[in-house]
């Protein structure tokens, strides 16, 4: 069994459009980025698993990484989401999300789903905020609506301005809570968000490695036969 560590900075890091992203690499994990001025996001995957983007999932107005994770008969779904502190219309961007989410499930029914972002919402009783906003009753809803669990437990944003208080900003969604350990890091950068590193043991898909003459019925020539 293999750990994999999905270690995603979605906040507001002052990063270029053409930003190198050879400083952020990791030994033995691959980088997955969408990184935009003052803005982005990434995903690193251990390098021993199959991973690949799920372009048909992207959107052209938000900025977001889809990874879809094969681990033997299961197929996992992860997203990063970046959205403006000044994003206003919530709405639209959870009629995206629902969709997205119904197209998977619609596909492959026993998908897990996974969802990461800073979300910018405060709610009083789920994520211990000191007052409840519209966004995250519309965040609330979406996520009683896909039967998903909300893991990060501690405050994310780390307070820069006067008045500012700690919060949990940055939210991680999942199918199947048992599967997954989070955990936080200093931020990245000049960031004033932690850094989340969520962990689960997946079993990394074997080689197919040809079998020997025989397995197919069509055994090889000897040197030099006709």
């Amino acid at each position: 069994m293999a750990t994999t560590n999905l270690a995603t900075e979605s906040p507001e890091t002052q990063l270029s459009v053409a930003t190198d992203s050879s400083p952020f690499s990791v030994p033995s994990y691959f980088l997955y980025s969408h990184f935009c001025s003052k803005a982005g996001c990434c995903i690193y995957i251990r390098n021993d698993l199959t991973c690949s983007r799920a372009h048909t999932l992207k959107s052209s107005e938000f900025i977001t990484i889809w990874l879809r994770l094969n681990s033997h008969f299961l197929s996992k779904f992860f997203s990063a989401v970046y959205l403006s502190p000044n994003y206003s219309d919530y709405s639209k961007f959870f009629d995206y999300l629902t969709f997205k989410v119904e197209h998977i499930l619609s596909l492959c029914p026993f998908a897990e789903i996974s969802i990461l972002r800073d979300f910018n919402v405060y709610h009083q009783h789920w994520l211990s905020s000191p007052f409840t906003d519209h966004p995250d009753e519309l965040t609330f809803n979406f996520v009683i609506l896909h039967d998903l669990e909300q893991l990060v437990q501690h405050p994310t944003h780390i307070p820069d301005r006067l008045g500012d208080k700690p919060n949990i900003l940055d939210l991680f969604l999942t199918s199947n809570c048992s599967a997954y350990a989070v955990t936080l890091s200093s931020p990245l950068g000049s960031s004033n968000h932690n850094l989340i590193s969520v962990s689960s043991l997946i079993s990394p898909i074997p080689l197919r490695i040809p079998k020997s003459r025989g397995a197919s019925g069509i055994y090889p020539l000897p040197i030099g036969g006709t």
